[in-house]
């Protein structure tokens, strides 16, 4: 509570001392009126503070009509009506404000938010060239400046707001970044192509700037180039995994998928490269397999899945992997097997358990299917499936090979 009472004390303060100049007169004193308005200004401010939006707006309006030329009572006005979404008078006072103290930048950045609110964007950028002119230092006004430009259809002279902080901070990454947009947009593809450019020479280290460029020669369709900018960036970085990948994908869709999965090798047999992008990289091939039921392309991702238990051993994922591409090659009690080595390296994903049930019942497996649904009953007590299936093994599993559970069974 004694917290909470000196903020609004120090609150209410600051707002005195805002006004103070308002109501000094000439020889330096305060006149009874004048000292009845600062009473009513921090009134409005008390009540605003306490969410009384109503009553605030209610003495503000009592204060501009006494004096309007206060400043203050209109901005905190506008405030109240912009909170309320009475756009028009909020603009109306935003404006009043502004104009009787130009130099407040407050007002004016207040002023240009509710021009956007307004769809007002010219209105908008006319207030941050003011503020850049004012602040030339202060590199957000020279953003939202362009910002307020491009809204308001004109690329042209946002970028050269763009090239005028240039040169004052020199070459920058988001800089470099929304002129190579603005250009791309235009289709202007020779200047956006430069952009990128010049930010990978500024920066000759920084592989995320090569990525940027590498990706847009794709985007353009300019396949030689981007290969050169991923060898570049290999050379400059051998571990940059993306760079691996992206230069194997370049050719797949003309080689074919089996062609590129063979030129993973190197990639897959490397132990630096991190497990998880390896698999990232087949998994849309994994899930076409099973999709089209092509073994071919299924033993040539079993293959790499060979690898990763060489180079990653005593991995759950990669058991589990082994387990989905051996289930499609048709070999079952394989996949039984690799299933059951993931969940006991790590038995916290319940899909697996899933397949790990259901290839029990495929391959007549009642024991093993008894033994792990009992085991998943504790670790998924939520799990309803689990406890059907354990009911259903324990009642049927002498039943042939070829039943299946009730809820496969035709009705």
């Amino acid at each position: 509570m004694i917290l909470s009472t000196k903020y609004c004390f120090s609150t209410l303060a600051a707002f005195l001392l805002l006004c103070l100049p308002l109501m000094a007169q000439e020889d330096g004193r305060f006149s009874e009126k004048k000292i009845k308005d600062q009473e009513l200004y921090i009134e409005a401010n008390k009540y605003r503070l306490l969410g009384n939006h109503e009553k605030a707006a209610e003495l503000l309006q009592e204060l501009l009509k006494k004096d309007r030329q206060n400043h203050a009572a209109a901005y905190e006005l506008a405030r109240i009506y912009a909170d309320q979404n009475r756009n028009a008078d909020a603009l109306n006072l935003a404006k009043q404000a502004a104009g009787i103290d130009p130099a407040n930048q407050w007002y004016k950045k207040f002023l240009a938010d509710i021009y956007q609110r307004n769809n007002l964007f010219a209105e908008a950028a006319l207030l941050y060239e003011e503020l850049v002119t004012a602040s030339p230092s202060d590199e957000n006004n020279y953003y939202k400046w362009a910002y307020f430009l491009v809204q308001a259809g004109q690329p042209v002279k946002a970028l050269q707001v763009y090239e005028s902080l240039e040169g004052r901070i020199g070459i920058h990454e988001e800089l470099s970044r929304r002129k190579h947009a603005l250009y791309l947009g235009s289709g202007d593809t020779q200047k956006a192509e430069l952009e990128l450019l010049r930010l990978c020479e500024a920066f000759p280290a920084n592989t995320d700037y090569l990525h940027l460029l590498a990706g847009f020669y794709r985007q353009m369709e300019n396949i030689p180039g981007a290969k050169a900018v991923y060898q570049k960036i290999i050379e400059t970085d051998p571990n940059d995994t993306k760079a691996f990948f992206a230069l194997s994908s370049i050719d797949s869709p003309a080689a074919g998928d089996a062609a590129y999965l063979q030129s993973l090798d190197p990639i897959f047999l490397n132990p630096q490269v991190d497990l998880d992008e390896k698999i990232k990289q087949i998994l849309p091939l994994v899930e076409k397999a099973a999709a089209t039921n092509d073994d071919i392309l299924a033993r040539e991702l079993l293959r790499l899945a060979s690898i990763l238990d060489r180079i990653h051993p005593a991995q759950a994922k990669v058991c589990a992997l082994n387990g989905d591409l051996l289930y499609l090659t048709g070999e079952k009690e394989k996949a039984l097997e690799r299933y059951r080595q993931a969940i006991e390296l790590d038995d916290s994903v319940f899909s697996v358990w899933e397949q790990l049930f259901q290839l029990a019942v495929q391959t007549a497996d009642y024991t093993s299917l008894v033994f792990y649904t009992e085991k998943a009953m504790d670790l998924f007590p939520n799990q309803v499936s689990v406890f059907f299936t354990t009911a259903w093994a324990i009642a049927d599993r002498k039943i042939t090979p070829k039943a299946s559970p009730p809820w496969n069974r035709p009705s």
